[in-house]
């Protein structure tokens, strides 16, 4: 009995260590010695991936860039869960930003146009996300959107559009509630 537990337990453990993706520095476009990503976070195309100095991706992460490309600027991080559809096009974060858990970050998404099916039509457009940002938890953010330095997007909200420097966006759509630049 023992013996059988023994080995199911060093299977499951095998089994474990065989599907977790491997990283290799060599394997990205840009990865420092002070990155960090966490066991369970899938890279589609490590190549594709610029990591800054001192940037971290935590458990749980998703991020998709076949032919498309994601930065993660100097200091930056992912928190868990963040899923992120760089596919065609790109997906570029600034420094000292960090992205709460559960976002979802889409540059290449399904589109609708008259008389073509959903799975024949794409939009792809860039996002770019700029330097001292906070994004809360489970925020949505569509194609298209540039997000400025030093804005804040409250938890929950869904970014349609671009948003200036500075500005705190909250809500579905998010609109603006504030600025850091205002007391």
């Amino acid at each position: 009995m023992l013996k059988r537990y023994v080995l199911d337990k060093i299977s499951r453990l095998l089994i474990r260590l065989i599907e977790r993706p491997c990283y290799l520095a060599k394997d990205f476009g840009e990865f420092h010695a002070t990155t960090h990503i966490d066991k369970d976070v899938y890279i589609s195309h490590p190549k594709n991936t610029y990591l800054g100095d001192r940037t971290a991706i935590y458990r749980g992460t998703k991020i998709f860039c076949a032919n498309g490309i994601f930065e993660l600027g100097k200091g930056s991080h992912l928190s868990g869960d963040v899923y992120i559809n760089a596919g065609m096009g790109s997906v570029k974060i600034g420094k000292g930003t960090a992205v709460g858990p559960k976002t979802v970050i889409i540059s290449h998404s399904n589109d609708y146009t008259a008389n073509t099916p959903i799975t024949e039509t794409y939009k792809t457009v860039d996002i770019e996300i700029g330097d001292d940002v906070f994004i809360g938890a489970g925020v949505v953010i569509l194609p298209g959107t540039i997000i400025g330095d030093k804005a804040v997007i409250g938890a929950g909200a869904v970014v349609t559009k671009s948003v200036a420097s500075g500005i705190v966006l909250a809500g579905v759509p998010g609109r603006k509630i504030g600025s850091r630049y205002e007391k």
